[in-house]
């Protein structure tokens, strides 16, 4: 079963029940212009007429990330950000360290960089975790040569 961008699917996906809660958090998602923070996605669901506190937000994100629905990233400061995931497979941002804008991006040749590498000193079942940061072009324009934010 595919999970659609607006937050509706009946019954299960990847194992997990779409609750009414569940499902407000994955609206919340799809409706934010990228990665987010939990306390953004919190906002956004309570502006969506959801009564749900903070901790139930946290909880229903890790639920979610471990089903496969939404995806978490780190920020240059190392806090979680959340999106929703479009499809099954590896997904990677590029994300401006000044104001915060994310970039899905292609990261296909590093992945099979990776699985080479580890397939030449017999590993398997590899993880790859990449994050890429750095200044976008608004921000990029006002920092000084050399220096981010």
């Amino acid at each position: 079963m595919r999970f659609g961008r607006d937050g509706s699917a009946p019954g299960e996906v990847n194992g997990v029940r779409l609750t009414a809660r569940r499902r407000a958090v994955l609206a919340a998602l799809a409706a934010l212009p990228g990665p987010a923070s939990a306390h953004a996605v919190h906002r956004r669901v309570r502006a969506d007429g959801e009564r749900i506190g903070l901790t139930g937000v946290y909880r229903l994100l890790a639920i979610l990330a471990d089903a496969g629905l939404a995806g978490v990233t780190k920020d240059g400061g190392g806090r979680h950000l959340f999106h929703l995931r479009d499809d099954s497979s590896h997904d990677h941002h590029l994300l401006c360290a000044g104001c915060g804008r994310a970039e899905r991006v292609d990261a296909g040749c590093v992945l099979g960089w990776a699985e080479s590498s580890a397939a030449a000193h017999g590993f398997r079942d590899v993880s790859v975790s990449i994050v890429l940061s750095g200044l976008c072009a608004g921000c990029g324009r006002t920092a000084e040569p050399g220096r981010s934010r």
